[in-house]
């Protein structure tokens, strides 16, 4: 479990960097990057043809079970405690408050993996996901 807590540190603190480098507002791009997607981080890249990638990507454990088998998955994240996700900030919010949001998330996941970093690698193991928040965590969410 360890190796897959380290690689999920890995793949958020790169996703942190792309978002920090202005990786999704490359204006030479000749249509707006989607989130995840275009990142350097996506096992299943825009128009790959590849959706079974997804299963395999470790963002997956931040879904919600029932967005799972939705076409881009990872775009069903609660990145804030209202539950806004990259696809209802695409709809009806601006790029600067899906940039805001994706950046708070990713920084308070960082943070998270990282305090139980300084513990045992089996402590930080993640056992599931919780059915009420799609989180991944030891103990179920009181929300």
């Amino acid at each position: 479990m360890w190796s897959l807590q380290h690689d999920l540190l890995r793949v958020l603190e790169t996703e942190l960097r792309f978002v920090d480098g202005g990786g999704y507002r490359n204006p030479e791009m000749w249509r707006p990057q989607f989130t995840f997607l275009d990142s350097p981080t996506c096992a299943h890249p825009a128009g790959s043809g590849r959706p079974d990638a997804c299963k395999g990507c470790l963002l997956m454990m931040f879904v919600p079970p029932a967005r799972r088998t939705a076409s881009v998955p990872c775009h069903h994240i609660p990145l804030t405690k209202e539950g806004f996700t990259i696809d209802s900030l695409q709809r009806w919010g601006t790029l600067e408050e899906l940039a805001d949001a994706l950046r708070s998330w990713l920084t308070k996941n960082i943070a998270e993996l990282k305090r139980g970093g300084a513990k045992s690698p089996e402590a930080n193991s993640i056992d599931k996901v919780d059915s009420v928040c799609g989180r991944s965590c030891k103990q179920p969410c009181k929300q």
